[in-house]
Formats: structure tokens, C-alpha cells, sequence
């Protein structure tokens, strides 16, 4: 979707730039002039011009290669100023951007800076919340917030506010929310970030999903992220203290769920049955040409007195092997099919969904898919992929990729899910023994549960199936990824280490209090949420799920500058907790120990905010009622460590 406003120009900091016949263009990037690392950058864009403006406006990182361009065609009355806003992939981090208005007549070019935003809380205001003429300003929760202006327009626009951390509004801005705008606050709150509401109570949170709506508290887990009630503090200028840092990565944050190209491509791949040779086939294959073209030609016109043709021969031979093996190769790859590889965080409210879609391209061709409404695009999979053109368009982004033969396209999305239903995970009476039950409508194999340091493996769910799971009373020290190999390694390998553990990475802090839990399972019985021309292809799904009645795992905040994980847990509040600090044993390795105290290595391997201020918390140690006063734990660790609370 794309944005036109008529604005004025007052505000504007970059220096615009113009070219022939009075074309000026003005770009402002990021909130509160600065960025997310690994992130979409939003850009607000100001054309003017003294003649009629026809065109196709772009822009890309400049911040390392140059993995994908978004454009949006663009029409300017003369004598008049519009602004048009982008969101621009920067997967390499903040830093520069190109902005680059392409008429028949000629090219306007400007290039802008744009800081990363750091330790800094980036806020977003509603209109409601502006009445008070807030700072540009704040403390935050965890250290300082820079506050911006927020249209509502923007919430309506893939990825836009993804760089926001918190973002503020009254009840009356909710209810004035579009359908479109309202579907991207819940995916942006669902991904983990922190929606504050000038409200004294539920009351008049209508346009919340009802689980998400404060009562007992002033705070509310919503998916990854939170809902706080603020009362009148928004209205009255009042923010020191309000805003908190988002949720790793998530929807349109930055961070693929893949752990690089070669995972979730070498993946698509295979799932799409494209065979590669062995090392000692290629290796057999060019032992043959050597001996063939060398001693095998010498001995064989030898015999036949005519070594004069050796020079003929040789090159000869060279031809042949080369053919061969460009028919060996065209002859691999022409039985690939199109396939994708989805991870759903399915939910009663603010599912999302991140995909990659594998296309095999014989020829020399262009690769087109279309996204649903609100979803985003995610470039940059793959190295050797020609950089992909983004096309934002009311009916949704396109992306565009130009495919080479015996190439491997990938075009990777992310937004509101589309799947009907969800996994479930309810805690049994007074936190007994949890259930998984799957609520989709179709069949998943392979369920696990996973907790802090242990899973359990539940086999196949049928629709509306459960199973009741005995967890262990202590879990152990293995991080996701060991955890998902154990009990998914007879479970096509070659599918299961990319996606499964990349997408369980969020878990790298641990589980948090009481509920830690989380579901998944595989189903190969839903279609990709991203078009091409020919449709939409089968694939492989993984669904999660977690809790619905009960605090949420430790959710991912970024890492402080001191080069300290930051964790959040929202907890019931008022109540003393447990902190342990576990090294995280890779590959299996490593067991539950004591952490060593600052004495033993110079520095604190954990904090936690208490009173406005970060203290030591070593090891195993008692965090008091302080700690979680309004709803909320943040603890700061070394990695890699995973932070833990428990109840006492």
C-alpha cells in the first residue's frame, strides 16, 4: 500500500535535491531520525515541482550490497507537494540510502543518512496521544526514548512501523483505526511490540482482540509483545518511564528466521528435489577426463601412428567432457518443482507467518510473486541472487527477481498469517499438566513440546486432536536448536536443521516463568501464502504455539552497548522470582552450573532492573517483589547464558 499526503514543507532536515524544470526531492528516514539495525527503513519522501511530475520513485540501502530496490510509481500536479512513503529493505544495517526519481525527461537523485537507533526506545504517537505536546524525548523503561509522530495512515503500510518499539494511543484512536490499520497494529504488537493506551480499564478497548484487553492489571502479554494502560499519562505529556524496547526479531524486525542463505536455500532445494552431486562422483568424473585426455589420447593414437593428432584430440575431448557435464547438470535440475518453506506463530489474535518461496529457473527468466495485503517482502537470502525489485502497489507489494538457467530463485515474506485456526497449548488446574491440541484444519506430524531445557515428542495431531504431555520436572541446559535435533533428526534432515532450528533460535534465552512453553509441529497440507503466475505452490508449513493463560517465554530485547543480551519476562506482578542463569550447551555440550561471580572474571554476567536501576544478580539469585512491581521482569545477561525466572 502506498501513502500520498499533502503535506507542507516545513520540517524537512535533508537538503533536497533538484534537477532540470524545478523537480525538488526531500527525504526523511527512519523514526526520530534514526533506524533498526538488519531492519525495513521507512522513508518519507517530498516531491515538488513547478510542472507535472510522471514517474517510477526508488530506493535502496547503499549500507553493503545492494540486495534489493523498492519503487512506487508517482504522479505530482505541478505547483504542488506530496509526500510518498517507502519501506526500504537495509538487511546490511543502517547507514545510507539512494533515493532515485526515474521520468522519461531525466534522473533525480539524493542520498541520506540514517544512525542506528542503539540502546534508544523508539516511540511512535498516535494523534490522541499528541494533545499534551510530548518531549522529543524520554527516559524509557530501560534508558532514553526518542518520540515521533505517528499517522495512522502508516499502520496500513507493510513494514513502516516495524522500527517503532512503543507506540501510544487513546481508545478513541484505536476505534478510529481502519480495518487494514487496525490488522497491522495487532501483527506489529504480535511480533513484540509495546502498545501503550491512555485508558483506566478494558473498558473501550474494543478494537483489541479481547484476550489482549488489561483487566485484573494494568499490563497484558500480547503475543510476543504487551498492552500497558497508562491512564491519562499520554494526554498529559507524561512519558518518562512508559516506553519499552520491542521483541527481537519478529514481523518486519529485522533478522531472517533462517540462519543465513545456504540454510533455508540449501532447504528449498532439496524439498524441491533438485539433486547435487556427491564430492567423489565430481571428483571420479574429473579423474576420468584427466586420465582420458592425457595418457588415454596418447596411448590410443599411439597405437593408431597418428600422435600429430593429439592436438586435435585434446581439445576435442575437452569439449566432450564439457558437454556432458552441462547436460548432466541441465538433466539434475530439470526435475525441480516450485516449493516453500513456512513457519506460522499461530494464535487466537496476531498470527504472523514468514515464508520462503524456491523457484527453479531453467532459462533466463523473471521471477514474479505477489503478497497478500500487508505483508512485506524479505530480500537478500541469497548471495548470488540478482538483487530483487519491490513494487509496492495498493493491491499489495510485488517482488521481481530475474532468474538465470540452471539458477535457484528465493523470494522471502513475512506478515499477518493466513491460516485458519491454530496450536494450542493450555496449562492444566494450577499450572499442572499441559495440553497440545491442534485447531487447524488440517493434520500435523511431527508435534513437539518444548520447554526450558527439555522436549517431548506427541507424533501426529489430527484436527481438534490433543494430547496431554507429562513434562519433566527439571529440563537441562541444551539450547533449541540441540533440542529440535533430538527430536526431529529421523525427520528429513536436510528440511528439518535449516528451518526448524533458525525459526526456534527466539528461544535462545530460554523459556521464561511458570509457562515457558512452546508447540510445534509440520504439516505439508498448506499452499504458500505468496503467488506466482502459475499459482500457489505446495510446500512444507512448521506451526508454533504457545500458552494462551499464563505469562509468555522470555522475549528477545536487542543487546545493550556493553555487548549484554537484554531479556523480558511479563510475569504476575508483585510477586519474588528465582533468577538462574544457565550456559547455553550447543550441540549437547554443557550442563546447568553456577555462574561464576564478577570477582572470578572482571565483569557481571547478570543484571536486572530494580528500582530504575540495573544490579547484579549472579548465578542463582532472589529477585525481590521490586523487580516485578508493575508486571514486568528485564534482565541483562552474558551470553551465552539463558536467563530463567521461576515463582518462590
Amino acid at each position: 500500500m502506498v501513502v500520498l499526503i499533502a503535506v507542507g514543507g516545513a520540517g524537512w532536515g535533508a537538503a533536497p535535491a533538484q534537477a532540470e524544470g524545478g523537480v525538488r526531492l526531500r527525504a526523511t528516514p527512519g523514526w526520530a531520525g534514526r533506524c533498526r539495525s538488519g531492519g525495513p527503513v521507512l522513508v518519507r519522501a517530498l516531491l515538488s515541482a513547478d510542472r507535472l511530475v510522471s514517474g517510477v520513485l526508488s530506493a535502496e540501502s547503499t549500507s553493503g550490497p545492494s540486495s534489493a530496490v523498492t519503487e512506487v510509481p508517482v504522479e505530482v500536479a505541478g505547483g504542488t507537494e506530496e509526500e510518498v512513503v517507502l519501506v526500504v529493505q537495509s538487511p546490511f544495517g543502517c547507514g545510507g540510502l539512494r533515493l532515485r526519481l526515474q521520468e522519461k525527461t531525466g534522473t533525480t537523485t539524493t542520498e541520506v543518512g540514517v544512525p542506528d537507533a542503539g540502546d534508544t526506545v523508539l516511540v511512535g504517537l498516535l494523534p490522541g496521544a499528541r494533545r499534551g505536546t510530548p518531549p522529543a524525548s524520554a527516559v524509557a523503561r530501560t534508558g532514553v526514548a526518542a518520540v515521533d509522530v505517528l499517522e495512522p495512515d502508516l499502520l496500513g503500510v507493510a513494514g513502516a512501523v516495524a522500527g517503532l518499539d512503543s507506540i501510544g494511543a487513546t481508545a478513541a484512536d484505536l476505534d478510529g483505526l481502519s480495518v487494514d490499520q487496525r490488522r497491522g497494529l495487532v501483527a506489529w504488537v504480535a511480533a513484540g511490540g509495546t502498545l501503550l493506551v491512555d485508558a483506566d480499564g478494558a473498558d473501550g478497548l474494543g478494537a483489541l482482540p479481547e484476550e489482549w484487553r488489561p483487566s485484573a492489571s494494568a499490563r497484558r502479554a500480547a503475543g510476543r509483545g504487551q498492552v500497558r494502560l497508562t491512564g491519562s499519562a499520554l494526554r498529559e505529556g507524561r512519558l518518562d518511564g512508559l516506553a519499552e524496547p520491542a521483541a527481537g526479531a519478529g514481523f518486519g524486525r529485522g533478522g531472517d528466521f533462517a540462519m543465513g542463505g545456504g540454510g533455508v536455500g540449501g532447504a528449498l532445494q532439496q524439498r524441491s528435489g533438485l539433486r547435487v552431486l556427491s564430492l567423489p562422483v565430481i571428483l571420479g568424473v574429473l579423474g576420468l577426463y584427466v586420465v582420458f585426455a592425457g595418457p588415454g589420447v596418447r596411448f590410443g593414437l599411439r597405437r593408431l601412428g597418428r600422435l600429430q593428432l593429439t592436438w586435435l584430440m585434446v581439445p576435442f575431448t575437452a569439449l566432450v567432457f564439457a558437454g556432458l557435464a552441462v547436460a548432466g547438470g541441465d538433466l539434475l535440475r530439470r526435475g525441480g518443482t516450485t516449493t516453500h518453506l513456512t513457519v506460522v506463530e499461530s494464535g487466537t489474535a496476531g498470527a504472523t507467518s514468514r515464508t520462503y518461496l524456491g523457484v527453479p529457473t531453467r532459462t533466463r527468466t523473471k521471477v514474479t510473486s505477489t503478497l497478500p495485503v500487508g505483508w512485506l517482502a524479505k530480500p537478500g537470502l541469497e548471495e548470488r541472487q540478482a538483487r530483487s525489485t519491490i513494487r509496492s502497489t495498493a493491491a499489495g507489494q510485488r517482488v521481481q527477481v530475474e532468474g538465470q538457467p540452471g539458477g535457484f530463485v528465493v523470494i522471502g515474506a513475512e506478515g499477518p498469517s493466513l491460516v485458519e485456526g491454530h496450536l494450542a497449548v493450555r496449562l492444566g488446574a494450577d499450572g499442572g499438566q499441559p495440553i497440545v491440541q491442534n485447531l487447524l484444519r488440517v493434520p500435523l506430524d511431527h508435534v513437539a513440546l518444548f520447554g526450558p531445557g527439555w522436549v517431548v515428542a506427541l507424533g501426529r495431531l489430527e484436527p481438534g486432536a490433543s494430547a496431554p504431555v507429562a513434562a519433566p520436572a527439571q529440563g537441562g541446559a541444551s539450547d533449541p536448536q540441540s533440542l529440535a535435533h533430538q527430536v526431529w533428526n529421523d525427520f528429513g534432515e536436510e528440511l528439518a536443521d535449516p528451518l526448524a532450528f533458525a525459526s526456534l533460535a527466539g528461544l535462545q534465552n530460554g523459556p521464561g516463568p511458570e509457562t515457558g512453553l512452546l508447540a510445534a509441529g509440520w504439516t505439508d497440507g498448506l499452499i504458500s501464502p505468496l503467488e506466482l503466475r502459475t499459482g500457489r505452490p505446495s510446500g512444507t508449513t512448521l506451526v508454533l504455539g504457545r500458552p494462551t493463560d499464563g505469562p509468555p517465554s522470555g522475549e528477545s530485547v536487542g543487546t545493550s552497548r556493553t555487548g549484554m543480551h537484554m531479556t523480558r519476562f511479563v510475569v504476575p506482578a508483585g510477586r519474588a522470582y528465582r533468577l538462574s542463569l544457565t550456559p547455553m550447551g550447543f550441540g549437547g555440550f554443557g550442563g546447568p552450573r553456577v555462574v561464576p561471580g564478577p570477582g572470578g572474571k572482571g565483569f557481571v554476567d547478570g543484571e536486572a532492573l530494580i528500582g530504575g536501576r540495573w544490579l547484579p544478580a549472579v548465578g542463582d539469585a532472589a529477585l525481590p517483589e521490586a523487580a516485578s512491581a508493575d508486571g514486568v521482569v528485564y534482565i541483562r545477561s552474558s551470553l551465552p547464558f539463558r536467563p530463567t525466572l521461576a515463582a518462590t
